[in-house]
């Protein structure tokens, strides 16, 4: 009864044009971007910047206070909630029957999860000293805002879009993220990032555009190099090179590959080509940890308002007012990243602490994922078996034991990778933090990917055989 009362988009009856899908995706683009751009009403925004009350890294828009401030990390949440669910059996999904009803409940956990995250902002004080009318009303406002993000998303994701809503979410926050901290001209005041700022005024956040303002107004040009290269408190110049080498170095990433030779079963003359990517489960692994990050920074931060003489709760994380950053507990100690390569050699510890927790759990969450999103040796066996192909040299019997020992590899050292890229980019200071930068990259790259596939029909059809 409950999942009547969603809004239910109907699958498209034929293929909808690519020209239409490109359209509904930018549709929900904008959306979203609208939704980061429109304050919430009646809240006394007390969430800096660059607090660390949210680890979002991507998953949310930039500006604190929005009508998107939970950003996809409820959808998320939900999706691999009732992934894990169907697939442990606890849910059965026998028939589309079944699989209609799971993604129905998975809307209405998303919603509810967003409510609950709301009423969590809310009453630990994120929003200020409001009283119950006007946090009644900035719950019901994050609320809707949720409700709309997962009925776009199930729009695009019905199949009158490209990908998922999710994926156009995450991507345009991500370079969102990059390109604002490039070439923003939006102007903020910072405590003494320079002369001029110590005397009261504003600085340009582009780090681009700040150079460019310094060489034509200072007469010392070296000094403005120097400024533009290294300013303090926002985007430089070296975070332009840095981001550009993270772009380089995920880009290459992405496309090494392992191709495992197969054959036709009845025409075994004819050969074929597996690709096992390096990225296996693409940016997914990065994704699940920055999510789940997101709910125990939540969840610690809130439980420090409420009970901050609690043992348990202060070695969880100690929070000195919630519109700062963990300050002690294992928050601090494991999910918070150092701030910039001084802070680094300082904390050398913490840095190695955190660093390790990253990796580790992305290329674990990498080998995790691989039964839930259909990519485990045995999915890839069923694939091969449905085309008549069996692995060359191998007799069938032994594919999915040769595939383990291939997949399950690449699915922990791909989560490795982008976990690494992620710590690096976040160490050097790249744009829209370790995450964020990853997460613009490799969404990119499978967009570019998809309309590939979509604009020629040969290569569709060719990657449609092995799936």
């Amino acid at each position: 009864p409950l999942l009547q009362g969603l809004l239910d988009v109907e699958p498209p009856a034929k293929r909808v044009p690519y020209q239409s899908r490109v359209m509904w995706s930018l549709a929900a683009a904008l959306v979203y971007i609208s939704l980061g751009q429109v304050p919430v009403f009646g809240a006394e925004l007390k969430l800096k910047s660059d607090s660390a009350a949210f680890f979002l890294g991507g998953l949310a828009p930039a500006n604190r206070g929005s009508l998107a401030e939970l950003g996809v990390a409820p959808m998320i949440t939900a999706g691999v909630l009732m992934a894990v669910l169907a697939n442990t059996r606890v849910v059965e999904v026998k028939n589309k029957g079944d699989r209609a009803l799971l993604q129905g409940a998975t809307r209405l956990v998303a919603l509810v999860l967003t409510m609950a995250e709301a009423v969590l902002l809310v009453a630990c004080g994120m929003y200020g000293d409001v009283g119950l009318l006007k946090g009644t009303l900035i719950v019901a406002q994050l609320t809707y805002a949720g409700a709309l993000l997962v009925a776009w998303d199930q729009l695009v994701s019905k199949g009158y879009g490209l990908g998922s809503g999710v994926s156009v979410f995450i991507g345009v926050t991500a370079c969102e993220s990059v390109v604002a901290s490039a070439i923003s001209l939006r102007k903020v005041a910072t405590a003494a990032a320079s002369a001029e700022a110590a005397a009261g005024a504003k600085e340009y956040q582009g780090a681009i555009i700040a150079l460019i303002h310094a060489m034509s107004s200072r007469p010392n040009k070296l000094s403005a190099l120097g400024y533009g290269l290294f300013r303090g408190n926002l985007p430089n110049l070296l975070g332009v090179f840095t981001t550009l080498a993270v772009f380089v170095l995920t880009v290459l990433a992405w496309c090494c590959k392992q191709q495992l030779p197969v054959k036709y079963a009845k025409f075994r003359a004819q050969q074929a080509q597996y690709p096992i990517k390096l990225l296996y489960e693409s940016n997914i692994p990065l994704i699940l940890f920055s999510t789940a990050a997101t709910n125990v920074y939540l969840v610690s931060a809130c439980l420090s308002q409420a009970l901050p003489s609690n043992l348990v709760v202060r070695v969880l994380g100690h929070w000195p007012d919630v519109a700062a950053k963990p300050t002690g507990g294992l928050v601090w100690l494991l999910l918070t990243g150092p701030v910039g390569i001084f802070d680094c050699a300082i904390n050398w510890y913490r840095t190695a602490l955190w660093a390790a927790v990253t990796v580790v759990s992305c290329g674990w969450l990498g080998v995790f994922w691989m039964d839930y999103n259909g990519t485990s040796a045995r999915d890839v066996a069923r694939q091969l078996t449905n085309n008549n192909m069996v692995i060359a040299g191998h007799r069938s019997s032994s594919t999915v034991p040769t595939l383990q020992k291939q997949i399950v590899p690449a699915a922990f050292v791909g989560g490795c990778t982008v976990g690494v890229l992620s710590v690096a980019a976040s160490l050097l200071g790249a744009f829209g933090g370790g995450t964020g930068v990853v997460l613009a990259v490799t969404m990119a790259l499978q967009y570019i990917e998809l309309v590939a596939r979509e604009t020629n029909p040969q290569l569709l059809a060719q990657m449609g055989k092995m799936e």
